[in-house]
């Protein structure tokens, strides 16, 4: 069965959107704080709805006059941070794909062990220079790698781009974890990594990609 999707009113234009499409401003602990979150986030206390188009078009306007408490610096403030969401998620964009590109390198000189029996058994034959797990790898293949890595000094485990968007990278299905078994390869990717604002910690070391 198909499940629906919630529908919300914007507080300006009144048009009913879905929940997803629309920006949500949620009241904190002080009365006069406003802050903003996506539709599909929770906040607690009372919600309200306002689209992208009437946030841009309040940013000269305001907003109606029965919703005193989004004064101008609030509408400002919260223009703003969309707008530094935005810039940061195009930056991630550029370096995910850089860093698929890499990959997308090391399949073709034959440089991947993909998948979890490969790479596990790359990180017990000594071969591994890095690893990748997934940004939605599970749980469990998770705890099995990090068990493998337990006690192996300067083998680094970064977490990388989401599983369907390493496949097709590498022409294959969705990949939640593979290692690179070339160290110029390793290096190049964890320094597309730092570069980025990651970090490279000890071992088992990880680089949230995300």
């Amino acid at each position: 069965m198909t499940r629906s999707v919630p529908v919300r009113q914007c507080i300006d234009c009144r048009r009913r959107r879905p929940k997803t499409a629309l920006l949500r401003l949620a009241r904190g602990d002080r009365e006069e704080t406003i802050l903003l979150t996506r539709g599909t986030d929770y906040h607690p206390g009372r919600g309200e709805y306002l689209c992208e188009e009437c946030l841009r078009r309040a940013r000269s306007r305001g907003l109606p006059r029965r919703k005193p408490a989004l004064r101008a610096e609030t509408i400002e403030r919260i223009a703003s941070e969309l707008e530094r969401r935005a810039d940061s998620a195009r930056i991630r964009e550029a370096h995910a794909a850089r860093l698929l590109g890499l990959l997308g390198l090391a399949r073709r000189a034959n440089r991947l062990r993909v998948g979890k029996d490969e790479s596990i058994g790359a990180i017990h034959r000594g071969d591994a220079a890095l690893v990748v797990l997934a940004e939605d790898a599970g749980e469990n293949l998770r705890g099995a790698v990090e068990i493998t890595l337990r006690g192996i000094q300067g083998l680094a485990m970064v977490r990388g781009p989401k599983k369907d968007e390493i496949g097709r990278a590498l022409g294959r299905r969705p990949v939640a974890v593979l290692v690179v078994t070339d160290a110029g390869l390793a290096r190049a990717i964890q320094l597309r990594l730092e570069s980025s604002g990651s970090e490279v910690r000890g071992s088992p070391q990880e680089s949230e990609f995300s």
